[in-house]
């Protein structure tokens, strides 16, 4: 995407909404809302507005040329989200989409309690590709090449090496909460931690133990961050939140500003880190710099942003837990 076009982006962004004035405490809008920004946070378009009222938006997968989004109501599509974005229902399956992934000419995509699932926009068809019942909730899905896949559940980490067709389990180390591949390694978290194997999968080492459950693992460039939430939650310790700088052989503990508590996530623009946290999401040049706050706090005390940066586009999802 070249300049100019990204520069006309911009100024049909800005004069396709008023200004906003600084954020408000709370969040104006409700659970399943998808935001987008083009200028890091400054302005915000609401790009979910003409879904149906009892659509709430889970996850965005720009795919093919569009945009698909995956809500608590099946599979929507829109051909393009500026000045204005159109979401045609891709009718065929009407049950909750947690979270979409591209593979080769179809997306994939899990359920809350219909296992892993594909669609291949050409034909218009909905399949089930995993109908073992005994998967439980498919937590995360990487692809390592056309043909090699590997899925992570509450029993596991299933293998598949036929594009998807057939999976085996290939490791049983309790629940596993997310998994990244970066090179030619596999990195899980869980209750256990975070350890890491080849490509394989067939060997694994411990790189972290920590006194947390790891529930998200995320790649920003050269950078890695885990998640870690603390199983008694009444206690009100804040997640905790660590940093790779070597592809995962080691980790560090941060130390971030009692600014951004309880971090749901971070990552990174080609110029600045975003984080959502409890208070809303706020942004930073460093790590260790001054964080502005750029989307307020949400309403529910549950509630949370999820954060997806896709070339020039950062989008922003309010959600609540199974939203």
């Amino acid at each position: 995407m070249n300049r100019l076009f990204l520069f006309f982006l911009s100024a049909l962004f800005i004069l396709s909404m008023s200004l906003t004035p600084s954020s408000p405490k709370y969040s104006e809008y409700k659970p399943g809302t998808l935001l987008v920004s083009i200028d890091n946070g400054q302005n915000w378009q609401n790009i979910s507005a003409n879904l149906p009222d009892d659509i709430k938006v889970s996850s965005i997968c720009p795919f093919n040329s569009a945009f698909y989004l995956g809500t608590n109501k099946g599979l929507f599509k829109s051909n393009y989200i500026f000045p204005k974005a159109h979401w045609y229902d891709e009718k065929g399956f009407d049950k909750e989409i947690l979270k979409l992934y591209p593979h080769e000419n179809k997306l994939l995509f899990t359920t809350l309690w219909y296992g892993l699932n594909e669609f291949a926009p050409n034909i218009s068809n909905f399949s089930k590709i995993s109908s073992d019942s005994h998967i439980g909730i498919v937590n995360s899905v990487i692809k390592v090449t056309e043909s090699l896949l590997y899925f992570c559940s509450e029993y596991g980490l299933y293998k598949s090496t036929d594009s998807g067709n057939h999976w085996t389990k290939v490791y049983n180390k309790g629940i596993i909460r997310d998994m990244i591949k970066i090179e030619n390694k596999i990195i899980i978290g869980g209750k256990f931690g975070i350890m890491s194997s080849d490509l394989s999968a067939n060997q694994w080492e411990q790189s972290l133990i920590p006194d947390c459950i790891i529930t998200k693992l995320i790649q920003t460039q050269n950078e890695l961050y885990a998640i870690g939430v603390y199983e008694n939650q009444f206690m009100h310790i804040p997640n905790s939140v660590y940093q790779s700088l070597d592809h995962g052989k080691s980790w560090k503990k941060l130390d971030l500003p009692s600014k951004v508590p309880s971090i749901h996530q971070i990552i990174k623009s080609k110029d600045y880190y975003f984080i959502s946290c409890d208070e809303g999401v706020f942004r930073s040049k460093t790590l260790n710099g001054e964080w502005i706050q750029v989307q307020a706090k949400p309403v529910s005390n549950y509630g949370f942003h999820k954060l997806y940066y896709h070339e020039n586009y950062l989008f922003c999802i309010y959600s609540e837990p199974n939203c």
